[in-house]
């Protein structure tokens, strides 16, 4: 969570949001960045913001009743800007090894089950050729 606020929001999707919404003439707000909504979820055990992999567990529960019913939950494509391609496979061996560590894992940085997962499913990059050609 730590990594999504300094990083991922402001340097990724803020920023998209920013951009998609002035050019269409749009003010956008975002609710759930609330600094006191914020430090209390920051206080929330993970357990209950995460559940395998279902993501805004605690959301889901407190609010799944207000929904209609038979309203399906939407598919979440999410706006990532990287691929899941995006570690070349000779790197994420070395990768996994290095946040898998113990030492590593004590920081608590990082889900191990998430890591775990995310190096089972990313795809290997086309290699890139002395011309340049390639994916990137």
């Amino acid at each position: 969570m730590f990594v999504d606020f300094m990083r991922y929001l402001p340097d990724d999707l803020l920023f998209k949001v920013d951009i998609a919404s002035m050019a269409h003439g749009l003010e956008c707000r975002a609710p759930f960045l609330d600094h006191k909504l914020v430090e209390f979820i920051g206080r929330i055990p993970t357990d209950l913001k995460l559940r395998g992999f279902t993501t805004k567990y605690l959301l889901r529960r407190a609010f799944g009743e207000m929904l209609p019913a038979g309203n399906p939950a939407p598919a979440e494509d999410g706006v990532r800007s990287a691929d899941r391609g995006m570690v070349p496979g000779e790197l994420r061996g070395y990768l996994r090894e290095t946040l898998l560590d113990p030492a590593a894992l004590r920081r608590g940085y990082f889900a191990p089950e998430s890591v775990r997962h995310s190096s089972k499913t990313t795809s290997p990059r086309a290699p890139t050729t002395a011309t340049g050609s390639g994916r990137f």
